[in-house]
């Protein structure tokens, strides 16, 4: 179980790092989006892609729009930063 529990807590701290990278502001609790952003949050916990994931936020410069080919927040982290 606590190697199940550290790969969930690895796949949250990457979504909390692809908002920061792709500008996602801090949500109020309060906000309508942050029922998008507790959605989102159940993807990454259930994410197939989060070696990949892991690979672009090492090097997120080298091809900045490549997370859209993996990330099945891609979308929503687009329009919650626009």
């Amino acid at each position: 179980m606590d190697a199940y529990l550290r790969k969930m807590e690895r796949r949250i701290a990457n979504m909390g790092r692809m908002m920061h990278q792709l500008g996602v502001p801090a949500l109020d609790g309060r906000s309508d989006k942050a029922l998008q952003v507790g959605a989102a949050a159940r993807r990454c916990a259930f994410c197939r892609w989060s070696e990949e994931c892991e690979r672009w936020l090492a090097a997120p410069t080298d091809k900045p729009n490549a997370y859209r080919t993996f990330c099945p927040n891609a979308e929503t982290f687009d329009r919650l930063s626009a």
